[in-house]
């Protein structure tokens, strides 16, 4: 109910974009960084010095990969925050329907401030705990999916 709060799956599929865009955008920072050291250490062990335009291309690789990897972070953390911000904002939406439909009996069964504090505490969970959990959950499935795909190669 919450991711389709969230925006169903046309928000699920843009944060699983960014996610993925994001983690292959910071392997793709490590492995220039490790290519970069790798060219070091073989010239070194051959004799040679390795140039100052070898040294600015694979700079300037990184420097990219670096920049790409930040913004890409950052569209991320936003369309998270973006649709936590909706899912909260139906969710309370629907509590109050729900509370306003409610039949009288239940008003006069419930005293006032019992029904006050569980709508608070659960709009309280659902604000903050569910961002960090749904987060949390599309950072594991991507771990998962990078360790596949590196144990199958």
């Amino acid at each position: 109910a919450y991711a389709k709060a969230c925006g169903g799956v046309a928000g699920v599929s843009t944060i699983a974009v960014l996610i993925v865009l994001y983690n292959a955008s910071r392997m793709a920072s490590g492995l220039q960084l490790a290519a970069w050291a790798n060219a070091n250490a073989e010239a070194k062990d051959a004799g040679h010095v390795d140039t100052r335009s070898a040294s600015k291309a694979y700079l300037s690789r990184y420097l990219v990969l670096s920049v790409f990897t930040g913004v890409s972070c950052f569209c991320f953390f936003m369309a998270i925050q973006l649709a936590a911000l909706r899912g909260s904002r139906r969710m309370h939406a629907d509590l109050m329907q729900s509370l306003v439909s409610a039949e009288m009996r239940f008003f006069d069964m419930t005293p006032t401030g019992r029904a006050l504090n569980r709508c608070l505490k659960d709009m309280a969970t659902i604000d903050d705990n569910m961002p960090a959990a749904f987060r949390e959950l599309f950072d594991s499935l991507i771990q998962c999916c990078v360790t596949v795909i590196i144990v199958s190669c």
